[in-house]
């Protein structure tokens, strides 16, 4: 099953408009979507799983370590969603 995941981080530091365009690069084929605050880094991404909590942990791995690549050092996770692909082309269209 394919699902839409979004997830907030805490970073220990603000993320440089550098490791924002690199990390939204590198979620480019999770048809990933960032968002940025003063202390939060968040992102909704595609991912593949049999279950939400397969989902769920896949889809933290992949942002993880992609932020790790990019040099940002993430926090706590302070919010995560799983809803099918589905469900998020029905929250689009409406």
């Amino acid at each position: 099953m394919t699902w839409a995941v979004s997830i907030e981080t805490v970073t220990m530091t603000p993320p440089t408009d550098d490791q924002v365009d690199a990390v939204v690069d590198a979620l480019r084929n999770y048809g990933g979507a960032v968002s940025i605050s003063e202390d939060r880094i968040g992102c909704t991404l595609t991912t593949t799983g049999a279950n939400t909590l397969d989902a769920g942990e896949r889809a933290t791995t992949i942002w993880r370590d992609r932020l790790l690549d990019v040099g940002i050092v993430p926090g706590v996770d302070v919010g995560l969603e799983i809803i099918t692909t589905d469900e998020q082309d029905c929250r689009v269209g409406s």
